[in-house]
């Protein structure tokens, strides 16, 4: 198998990068806030709702997971920072 070039790797990789930048949109173009209502009409909030049927099959599993996905990707549930070692830290004081 012939090595690729770096002209033939950048080709490759191209458009993958450019389908994962807006995959959230494609994901909720439809919704118009569904899952929220459905959690609502439950008497439950969204993150309740969605973990209570992120095992769900079908259709409501799938909007429960992108559901629990984007809360995670907003923030909701952040690892606090790691320190780095003065070694690495050049403001560092002694």
């Amino acid at each position: 198998m012939p090595s690729l070039t770096l002209a033939d790797a950048a080709t490759r990789i191209a458009p993958v990068a450019e389908k994962k930048k807006k995959w959230i949109q494609k994901a909720t173009a439809n919704s118009h806030g569904q899952f929220r209502r459905k959690a609502e009409a439950a008497g439950e909030s969204t993150k309740e709702f969605a973990r209570e049927h992120e095992n769900s099959g079908g259709t409501l599993g799938k909007e429960a997971n992108l559901a629990l996905n984007l809360m995670g990707a907003s923030g909701a549930a952040k690892k606090p920072k790691k320190h780095r070692s003065k070694f690495y830290d050049h403001h560092a004081e002694d």
